[in-house]
């Protein structure tokens, strides 16, 4: 490596939340730390079956700062999102003496693009159709047009 090159450390996830984001706050009342899974998938042709199967990956994400109240807010339950970040890798010993590691996505960026609500009423206007001006009775709005 030389002089000039940086190290590099980012990922970009675009998946679906598992749950609700976890809020912790911080002393002044607002969220510092936001946790949450998100999953992506990819899906294989089996060879012997030839069917297609999804493979599904949980990823582990947690957001600080600004971001943390962004998230706190939009992340959903079955909401698409996409984090921009880096990989983090931890450890902890285990109450059996075990030394265990995880993985978390430690979230620099991060946009929610939720699911679209089926609309409640159709819309007033169908294309195509007009809505009859107030006070004409039965009287239609284009009955005066000679063609």
């Amino acid at each position: 490596m030389t002089e000039n090159m940086k190290d590099l450390n980012f990922i970009l996830l675009e998946g679906r939340c598992g749950k609700d984001a976890e809020v912790r706050n911080g002393a002044d009342g607002t969220p510092s730390v936001v946790t949450f899974s998100l999953a992506t998938s990819s899906s294989h042709k089996d060879k012997s079956t030839q069917e297609w199967i999804e493979d599904t990956e949980w990823h582990n994400v947690k957001v600080f700062g600004r971001g943390a109240s962004y998230a706190a807010n939009a992340v959903r339950k079955g909401c698409s999102v996409r984090v921009t970040g880096r990989v983090h890798y931890n450890s902890f010993t285990g109450a059996d003496g075990v030394k265990k590691t995880y993985t978390e996505i430690i979230a620099d960026n991060v946009v929610c693009c939720h699911k679209r609500e089926a609309p409640t009423q159709p819309p007033r206007n169908q294309p195509g159709e007009y809505e009859q001006p107030a006070g004409l009775g039965n009287k239609g709005v284009y009955d005066d047009i000679p063609f």
